[in-house]
């Protein structure tokens, strides 16, 4: 099976617990002793899972395909793209290549070559999509126009807006909501801003290995939405699974005096939820069928986090993707770093190929990702993994307690 889990009882949304981190040497770990506590928050009930994450100690390595590429104009499914494109057109890395209608969310080449074509293309989430196809010429020529923000503590709010816009920044956890219509929604309106470093997901390590390799990119990211929103601190929530990505947070935090929070949150599904981290960190409850920001929250994916660090530091659009290759079925597992629009099959075969009694292939994680009918699909925006599933995992309960009353879906 791919997950044993375990209903947990109702609990206190608050449980004290020593900051090791913060312990000196040689101090008792006892709560009572002079050390610096903090919170470990949750939601109430939730599910336990036990899995393991074959990929949490490994590196990111960066996986530029030698094949063509197939960059997505649209980001959501029924929005309609325009752009003017003919194939046979050179082209830089990080060149814009079209826009969205909805939000106007910008599209960019990830890397530099050729445009062969723009054709439909098959995608994840079924059916296919109107896409460019990029011959990569592998020399990632940055497009000239990219440059960093000259001082980015003079951005103004409205500024920080117009620069994620032109960036193409979208939610990364799956969702790929323009992220500049978030904030400019948001403006005025919240009180807390929070990160979602939750990776609640079984197999998925991505957001883990960012924390530990990129400390430094995901607080000054978080920095710049403190001053953007007005709001004394940000607060990242990690799980409890993840204490040495806290530690590396928190030492980055200390060396760089930022008005950023780190919260402890309990190992429980779906605690990357955004209603279940609200609540967890905030101790709002989101009104049934509203919105984080109906309870003055915004709550930004860890990697667009990141994304907006790059953009004001560095000027780089989106143009690549940390992607979690794992499961059973993956003969290497991997974090891989690739340009938007590679080809899935040229990520497992980066991992060595997959084993001859894979039976699934999940687009996301086994919780709420798609299962995929091949792996003719693009990397893009939202991808955080890629799964693959061999041997006994396909486990069917003959006698199964489940009523089929629904109610799971409504929680």
């Amino acid at each position: 099976m791919l997950l044993l889990l375990k209903m947990s009882v109702p609990v206190l949304r608050e449980e004290w617990r020593v900051n090791e981190f913060a312990r000196p040497p040689g101090q008792a770990t006892s709560p009572s002793a002079n050390v610096v506590c903090f919170k470990k928050l949750s939601f109430n009930y939730g599910i336990y899972g036990f899995f393991s994450a074959s990929t949490k100690t490994q590196k990111f390595l960066y996986f530029s395909p030698r094949s063509m590429l197939k960059v997505w104009k649209n980001n959501f499914t029924w929005a309609s793209s325009f752009a003017r494109l003919s194939a046979s057109r050179s082209g830089w890395r990080s060149q814009m290549l079209s826009r969205t209608m909805i939000g106007e969310t910008y599209i960019h080449a990830s890397v530099s070559g050729t445009v062969k074509a723009v054709e439909p293309r098959p995608f994840s989430m079924g059916g296919t999509m109107m896409s460019v196809v990029i011959e990569n010429d592998f020399q990632n020529t940055v497009c000239p126009d990219i440059h960093p923000v000259a001082d980015p503590d003079s951005l103004t709010p409205e500024q920080l807006v117009e620069i994620v816009k032109n960036a193409g920044i979208v939610g990364q956890g799956g969702a790929t909501f323009p992220t500049h219509v978030k904030i400019s929604s948001g403006l005025g309106k919240v009180d807390y801003v929070i990160i979602n470093a939750a990776e609640c997901e079984p197999y998925i390590t991505g957001d883990h290995r960012t924390m530990l390799e990129r400390p430094e990119q995901v607080i000054k990211g978080a920095t710049l939405l403190a001053k953007c929103f007005g709001v004394e601190h940000v607060y990242i929530g990690i799980e409890a699974n993840k204490q040495n990505a806290a530690d590396v947070l928190n030492k980055t935090i200390a060396e760089l005096k930022a008005p950023v929070v780190v919260e402890v949150l309990h190992t429980r599904y779906p605690q990357g939820a955004e209603k279940q981290l609200c609540q967890a960190i905030s101790g709002r409850q989101v009104p049934s069928g509203k919105l984080p920001a109906d309870a003055g929250c915004c709550i930004f994916n860890l990697n667009t986090t990141c994304s907006i660090y790059k953009a004001v530091y560095t000027g780089m659009p989106v143009v690549s993707k940390v992607v979690t290759v794992s499961g059973s079925g993956v003969i290497e597992p991997k974090n891989l770093e690739c340009p938007i629009g590679t080809p899935i099959t040229k990520l497992f075969d980066a991992c060595g190929g997959l084993k001859d009694e894979t039976f699934k292939l999940i687009a996301g994680g086994p919780m709420m990702g798609m299962a995929q009918a091949s792996a003719d699909f693009p990397v893009a925006k939202g991808t955080g993994a890629v799964l693959a599933f061999a041997g006994n995992e396909n486990k069917v309960s003959e006698d199964p307690t489940c009523i089929r009353c629904g109610r799971c879906v409504e929680a």
